[in-house]
């Protein structure tokens, strides 16, 4: 058969199924509607002192039950539980919006009878938990010359937008030498504020990064459980389990059993979910030793913050070229996903049938354990899903933070070129769609290579344009407050094992109470000028090539 007519008839076969489904749905409801108007008074028979609480001609309107039920909240903490590593403790007691949580995750299955069965549009398992997503930046290599978008947003888990916002806010917090799991406390410091006193231009933010030992292809990755999380799951299945014991003294099986039911089968697709593992799916490079380092540039699309990274093309590419992944363990496993997708139906159409049988005070548990389970699931999804997925990407991919540098974006990237230079890097291909292709930066490339090779300090005379070489004398005084000489990654790597003394020095200024073991060694022939942060007034007076002489 040709392939245009076996499509046709796939899809053909695909409405067919969808709609027998609808139709029995639609049956199905009426069904349910005729058996809930005509049973809805039949009471079980309640112990004596619950007798006073069912009477003949009141129950309670289950469309009203129905209507409580949070169906976005029970995606959400089912979402926020595999995450955080709580998905069997979610699944301890009857959670509300079965329906819905059925309809989100069977869209995840692939094939023409989960297409019936599940219609709309598919997405996967790391989607849908929010381990997969487009990136906001797009990659420019420095060394290969490469320019591509990540294949996720692996790079967006790098920088916490908060602690962005704390830095653009407050002028005294800095980066400095420590892994990539930053918080406030350990962010005041010296900053490296390379802007000119007086100018302003576009502001911007760079963090520097090394990348070493990162994650591999088809590496599993672990969530442990939090605690604190694990103890709201627990509450909820122990009152739930306490609703069961009280319906079984006043012999409301009706009641008794629909909580059960809704416990076993939430307890099930739970631990089906569960059992799906985060796999990391990286870009596997052949011959790793003809390939040059991976420096780049990330560049976001919507505001001034850029992230340079430095490492080998193996480490980097646990950045640029990797995404993770959740899937089943077994092929069979997608299978009994499905099917406990189809359970959650059911359940959900149990839930509008029993309750109507079970007695006034029956109906009012069965409630309360719709609304524990609510409770429960709207705590869960107030959890930040996004920021677990930045905590397994901190840990993993071998990204270490050692540096952010705050000014104007000319003098930024500008303080990026020397250290690049310095790493006998050049960035003439990397400017143009960054910046420009100008005189200006053409001459400004110029100057830093030159400079870079004799060791000497740049003047804003040698550079054509003025504003660019205000701000490359800036850059170039940051660029070797930094100490970074001749090998940026291996004093990047060395800067992010500094111990608490050395961080407290950085804090004070104190260069000279610094573990000098920790650094590296400048070149003895380099001269006098270029070892000293601050040189003295008396040198700055008689230097004709200084900033201040070139100023004058």
């Amino acid at each position: 058969m040709p392939l245009r007519s076996q499509l046709t008839a796939r899809s053909f076969t695909e409405r067919v199924v969808g709609l027998l489904f609808h139709v029995s749905y639609f049956s199905l409801y009426i069904i349910i509607t005729y058996m809930t108007n005509k049973y809805m008074f039949v009471d079980a028979a309640p112990i004596l002192p619950t007798a006073s609480w069912d009477p003949p001609n009141f129950t309670l309107d289950l469309s009203g039950v129905a209507a409580i039920v949070g169906g976005d909240e029970a995606v959400a903490a089912t979402i926020a539980a595999y995450t955080t590593g709580n998905s069997w403790f979610v699944g301890g007691y009857p959670t509300p919006g079965a329906y819905v949580v059925a309809k989100f995750f069977g869209r995840t299955l692939h094939g023409s009878w989960w297409n019936g069965v599940f219609p709309g549009d598919r997405t996967d398992l790391a989607t849908a938990f929010r381990l997969h997503g487009p990136s906001k930046f797009h990659y420019y290599g420095i060394k290969s010359g490469s320019q591509l978008p990540p294949f996720s947003n692996i790079p967006d888990c790098l920088i916490n937008e908060k602690l962005l916002q704390k830095i653009k806010d407050n002028e005294e917090l800095v980066a400095k030498g420590q892994p990539s799991n930053i918080d406030l406390k350990e962010f005041k410091g010296r900053i490296h504020n390379i802007t000119k006193k007086g100018e302003r231009g576009t502001d911007c933010l760079m963090y520097i990064f090394t990348a070493e030992n990162g994650w591999q292809n088809g590496d599993e990755v672990n969530v442990t459980p939090n605690r604190i999380h694990m103890i709201v799951g627990l509450c909820a299945s122990l009152l739930n389990a306490g609703i069961c014991v009280v319906l079984a003294l006043m012999n409301d099986w009706f009641a008794f059993s629909i909580i059960i039911l809704g416990m076993l089968v939430n307890f099930l697709f739970m631990g089906t979910v569960s059992s799906c593992k985060i796999t990391v799916k990286k870009h596997n490079i052949k011959e790793p030793k003809t390939i040059p380092p991976g420096h780049g540039i990330f560049s976001h699309k919507d505001n001034n913050v850029i992230m340079a990274i430095f490492g080998d093309e193996i480490s980097v590419n646990s950045i640029t070229k990797t995404r993770l992944e959740v899937g089943p363990k077994r092929k069979s496993s997608n299978f009994k996903l499905g099917i406990c997708c189809i359970t959650m139906y059911m359940l959900f159409l149990a839930q509008l049938i029993i309750p109507a049988q079970a007695s006034l005070m029956g109906q009012i548990f069965f409630l309360a354990s719709l609304l524990i389970g609510w409770f429960s699931n709207a705590y869960y999804s107030s959890l930040d899903a996004t920021k677990a997925q930045r905590q397994i990407v901190k840990e993993n991919c071998g990204a270490k933070a050692v540096a952010v540098l705050r000014g104007n974006r000319t003098s930024v990237f500008l303080t990026l070129a020397i250290l690049a230079r310095m790493e006998d890097v050049c960035l003439r291909g990397v400017y143009p769609p960054l910046l420009g292709d100008s005189d200006a930066w053409k001459s400004a490339m110029t100057c830093i290579a030159d400079s870079v090779t004799s060791k000497r300090l740049i003047v804003s005379k040698e550079v054509m344009n003025s504003h660019v070489g205000i701000d490359l004398q800036n850059a170039w005084k940051t660029a070797h407050e930094l100490k970074e000489m001749n090998h940026i990654t291996e004093f990047l790597r060395k800067l992010a094992q500094t111990n608490a003394n050395n961080r407290a020095a950085l804090d004070q200024g104190n260069l000279a109470g610094l573990d000098q073991s920790n650094y590296i060694e400048l070149d003895q022939n380099t001269p006098p000028e270029l070892n000293q942060t601050n040189p003295p007034e008396s040198s700055q007076e008689n230097r004709t090539d200084s900033p201040a002489a070139s100023a004058a």
